[in-house]
């Protein structure tokens, strides 16, 4: 496209010359860089107007007085500061908007799931479980049979057939089981040494003496 253009107007021996005729760019607009996700983003909806950010810091003009106020993106401090010694006036409306903040942001949280309802427990690993939470923390075994222990378990596997939960006879069966297997390991390891050492404790209790 030509950038000069003649045009002839209705007057004899007479022309009028456009020059650059195309259209200028428009002017150069800066966009300010979008706010971080802040702990304190109500300050910004209620009091101050961001000016700028650098990296962690931040420069607000306080939209009340116009001061520009130095913070980072991690503290509010200065920013509370500065209304608590100028605009203490405002902290009721500040403490107001704070509120409804942490009041929309519990709202739109997603409950977070106990278990995985796709991804099941097996009953050998639920048995081991509830084995080792028995006799780590010396419970009786009667606990595993405990209405509230059973739905417990329960929820947190996401089963729903109570009939493979453990009972208290598989729990001594396997206890049994497992102080065979745990005499036979210390019986091994002192045969397979010269020379042991050992502590003995002496306690008595209702007249009669152990150790």
């Amino acid at each position: 496209m030509d950038r000069f253009l003649s045009i002839t107007s209705s007057t004899p021996n007479k022309r009028i010359c456009l020059e650059n005729v195309d259209d200028p760019p428009p002017p150069a607009v800066d966009v300010p860089a979008p706010l971080p996700e802040l702990k304190f983003q109500y300050l910004f909806d209620t009091v101050y107007k961001l000016v700028s950010i650098n990296g962690d810091k931040i420069k607000a003009s306080c939209q009340n007085c116009h001061k520009i106020i130095t913070a980072y993106t991690t503290s509010s401090g200065n920013l509370l500061s500065h209304i608590k010694s100028q605009h203490i006036f405002l902290m009721s409306k500040v403490e107001d908007a704070r509120k409804k903040k942490i009041e929309s942001t519990s709202s739109t949280l997603i409950q977070t799931k106990i278990y995985d309802s796709t991804k099941k427990v097996s009953e050998e690993k639920m048995n081991e479980l509830v084995f080792n939470y028995i006799i780590n923390e010396m419970k009786p075994l009667i606990t595993c049979e405990k209405r509230s222990f059973r739905e417990l378990i329960m929820g947190l596997t996401g089963i729903k057939d109570t009939s493979i939960l453990p009972n208290r006879i598989q729990i001594k069966a396997q206890l049994k089981s497992r102080y065979a297997l745990y005499v036979q390991m210390i019986t091994d390891l002192i045969q397979s040494h010269n020379y042991i050492c050992t502590t003995a404790d002496i306690w008595s209790s209702n007249n009669k003496s152990f150790m």
